[in-house]
């Protein structure tokens, strides 16, 4: 699918950052799932590995930040 990524690479990275700086804030979301389609649009799908994307420019945006 175009507009998805395989998570192996970035996951690591990811969910460092997610447990280092958003998950301790006061009104962060409630699982790195959820920040992720809140801020990059993105649903994760772990059963494929993947993350879906609403567009390939949100996906180029994610893709950019984490790689």
């Amino acid at each position: 699918m175009k507009n998805q990524i395989i998570i192996d690479e970035f996951w690591e990275k990811v969910v460092d950052y997610y447990y280092d700086h958003v998950h301790w804030e006061h009104q962060s979301p409630r699982s790195i799932n959820q920040w992720i389609e809140n801020q990059y649009f993105g649903k994760v799908d772990m059963e494929n590995r993947c993350i879906r994307f609403t567009s390939e420019a949100k996906k180029n945006w994610f893709v950019l930040r984490w790689s």
